[in-house]
């Protein structure tokens, strides 16, 4: 299937009556030519779920053809994002893929499998629209937007069971800043009135098509039960990945990779916090998982962050440095989209479907213990080495003779499933480990080397071994739990003291002149406070959010600290394979790793003192 063809909406929907008349709009902006195009009558069949999970999270899915136009006419699919205010009007990005009606095409269906998940995509409505458009251009031709008077027939089967009329107005990037006001002015003076901003479907459909999302994060406070705080948090992290996931297959933004793989890592780092209080076969599963995914997302990720700190640092170089530094960015690129490639995979397995689904399961159903005396020792507490490889999943070998569940991978014991594991250093750009459990996943391309894209699996589709996963347990099917109606507040306040803890027994054992891993283990505890801080400050209020926000100071002073140690060891690989010249601008650019290494080094302990000082924690 063709690649989509991707527009960023700008739009304002009006209501009219069903006599309104579209003004002239010649002149509106001195200028502007109107010109009015012919007539259309479209037919849309909009696509969802039985329970409308797309339009409950602000996304539709269509296909429309123009029927006057004959069969076939301007046919194909539209799937429209969330979007985003910009004043009166709303951003929306909308792609689009030519094609008849039928089964939804796996490239239109993958944009919206986070949404969906295991759900049957079928038809919910169909909409037909009688539009009369104007155009508007400037005097070289160049268009600045369309004014769309719409008169919508809601059909139920044949029937007519609603109507409707609506005025919208779209402008382009090159419309001057005046003509959405000046055309507005004109509409609302010809009795327009400011209309629902919604897509035409959820109009249509009614109060059903409004309801929120699938997943309901409930507010905190001080009344806040256990079950609340625990539903919030999951919801929390399994709604920023799902929000993001469109965005991270589109690949146009890295912020959305940025966005998924902090909900993964907020949810391991929840579910550590909540731990003593969760079904241990429930959480020590999902952790797993989400530890697989955090991997794929880490990689594309530091790739992106190694990639802006390089190009602003080449700027800074000699120009007769430009043709090496070219070629370093040749090759993080390289890797970057080897990366991605594997992260695609990931995103189209059931695998990962069935890990967004028992996340949603469990922000409705926390998955708790279900007494007091049920209630699990804490996890162990351990910290990823810094130097080890990471990969975009767990890679494949053959058990371990030893019979102790774990398995071999180049004559390397990788311990048992669960486990935290650190590969032998390689070519990697990434720092984060995987926790290797069950099944593994795809194994990464050979460097150099490009993979296609696999197709989505088919709904019902048994997926590849190498993407199963291991069972994992419905948080539904648990038993009830007596702790999940207990006040939050009588039982949070010990799950935060254990992580702050760790932070400080971490700072004291760092001695005067701290090797880089050691600094790196106080960056990972402290972001481990401060997002169990976070997950708490609903219901502690001030004094947990002043911590976290105190911590969060030193873990970012400690963040650029690690991304400089990052880059300097991806250099220094690529410097031994290179031309004479990349290994010159290699050499030139880890001078400048090691300096700002030097400047974090010094930095860091003024944000420290601040984060502990007694007055910010006494609460626990």
């Amino acid at each position: 299937m063709p690649a989509p063809l991707t527009n960023l909406e700008r739009e304002v929907k009006l209501d009219v009556g069903l006599r309104f008349e579209l003004p002239e709009l010649d002149g509106v902006v001195p200028g502007v030519v109107a010109t009015r195009l012919p007539n259309a009558k479209l037919q849309a069949i909009y696509v969802d779920t039985a329970d409308l999970r797309l339009m409950r999270w602000g996304v539709t899915l269509r296909h429309r053809r123009d029927v006057v136009g004959g069969a076939g006419a301007e046919s194909g699919w539209t799937v429209k994002l969330p979007g985003d205010a910009d004043g009166v009007a709303l951003v929306r990005t909308e792609l689009s893929w030519p094609g008849p009606f039928g089964p939804v095409p796996p490239d239109v269906a993958s944009l919206v499998r986070a949404q969906a998940r295991t759900a049957r995509l079928e038809p919910v409505a169909k909409l037909i629209t009688e539009r009369h458009r104007v155009e508007l251009r400037d005097r070289d031709g160049r268009k600045l937007g369309e004014v769309d008077d719409d008169v919508v027939s809601v059909m139920d089967g044949r029937r007519l069971a609603a109507r409707f009329r609506q005025v919208e107005l779209e402008v382009s990037d090159a419309a001057p800043d005046e003509l959405l006001d000046e055309v507005m002015r004109a509409l609302t003076a010809a009795g327009a009135v400011a209309g629902d901003d919604r897509p035409k479907v959820i109009r249509a459909i009614g109060p059903r098509a409004s309801l929120g999302p699938d997943v309901v994060i409930p507010p905190l406070d001080g009344e806040a039960t256990v079950a609340d705080v625990v539903s919030a948090a999951i919801g929390a992290g399994v709604s920023r990945i799902i929000v993001h996931d469109p965005g991270v297959r589109l690949g146009d933004d890295p912020e959305h990779v940025h966005q998924a793989r902090v909900g993964t890592r907020r949810l391991r780092s929840d579910l550590r916090t909540f731990w003593r209080l969760l079904d241990p076969r429930w959480a020590g599963a999902v952790r797993a998982e989400l530890g697989w995914l955090a991997a794929a997302l880490g990689a594309v990720r530091d790739a992106d962050v190694l990639t802006g700190r390089l190009r602003g640092q080449i700027l800074s170089l000699a120009s007769v440095d430009s043709k090496g530094a070219a070629g370093l960015l040749r090759r993080l690129a390289t890797q970057r989209e080897e990366a991605r490639v594997q992260l695609l995979a990931v995103l189209d397995s059931d695998r990962y479907v069935a890990l967004l689904e028992n996340l949603v399961d469990a922000a409705a159903h926390p998955p708790l213990v279900r007494s007091e005396a049920e209630i699990a020792p804490p996890l162990p507490d351990t910290v990823a080495a810094p130097g080890a490889t990471p990969v975009a999943a767990p890679p494949v070998g053959r058990p371990d003779p030893a019979g102790n569940g774990g398995r071999h991978v180049n004559g390397a014991a990788t311990g048992p499933p669960g486990s935290t594991v650190a590969l032998p250093a390689g070519g990697s750009i990434s720092t984060v480990l995987v926790a290797v459990t069950g099944p593994p996943a795809l194994p990464a391309p050979a460097s150099g080397t490009t993979s296609p894209r696999p197709p989505p699996a088919a709904a019902g589709a048994n997926p590849p071994a190498e993407m199963a996963g291991p069972p994992v347990p419905a948080a539904s099917q648990l038993p009830p739990s007596e702790l999940a109606n207990q006040p939050a507040a009588d039982v949070l306040v010990p799950l935060v003291r254990r992580p702050w803890r760790h932070l400080r027994s971490a700072v004291d054992q760092l001695g005067d002149d701290p090797p880089d891993e050691s600094l790196h283990e106080v960056r990972i505890r402290a972001k481990r406070l401060r997002y169990a801080a976070e997950a708490v400050a609903g219901v502690i209020g001030k004094p947990a959010r002043q911590m976290a926000a105190a911590v969060a100071e030193v873990q970012a002073v400690l963040g650029d600290m690690q991304d400089a140690v990052v880059a300097e060891g991806w250099l220094r690989r690529q410097a031994a394979s290179s031309s004479p010249s990349q290994a010159l601008v290699a050499g030139e650019l880890i001078t400048l790793q090691r300096q700002e290494q030097e400047a974090c080094r010094q930095s860091w302990a003024k944000p420290w003192k601040r984060a502990s000082k007694k007055s910010l924690r006494r609460w626990l």
